[in-house]
């Protein structure tokens, strides 16, 4: 599923920038999307953990955890980020709900289409 971030396509021949769907539910590639969102993270090999900042938010998620803290809170996810392809992947409603970013959905001849902007007021 090709992913555009504030009207700029990510690269669609690699296929680590794609969303794909399981169980019904969007997954998209962590790293990719908050970089194009102007977001910085870093990644803790030892403890698997993954920190976030973005627009005054700093997260902290686990691989393998449906808990993350966001500015010193936790919250829960119905799924847990995951690697494939040595790629992070996060649940589509972790950017909403953690984040805050806008999503909305379109339709190419190839499939569905996933486009994701940048919340400037959080």
């Amino acid at each position: 599923m090709e992913i555009y971030i504030n009207g700029t396509i990510l690269n669609s021949s690699k296929e680590y920038e794609k969303a794909y769907i399981e169980d019904e539910k969007v997954f998209v590639p962590l790293r990719n999307v908050i970089e194009k969102l102007n977001g910085e993270i870093s990644w803790n090999d030892l403890n698997k953990t993954i920190t976030i900042k973005y627009n005054n938010t700093e997260i902290t998620l686990q691989i393998g955890r449906t808990t993350y803290i966001k500015n010193g809170e936790t919250f829960s996810m119905e799924f847990f980020p995951r690697i494939e392809n040595n790629r992070t992947y996060v649940p589509l409603e972790f950017l909403t709900e953690g984040l805050g970013v806008k999503v909305n959905w379109g339709e190419k001849e190839e499939g569905k289409v996933l486009y994701l902007e940048e919340n400037f007021y959080e």
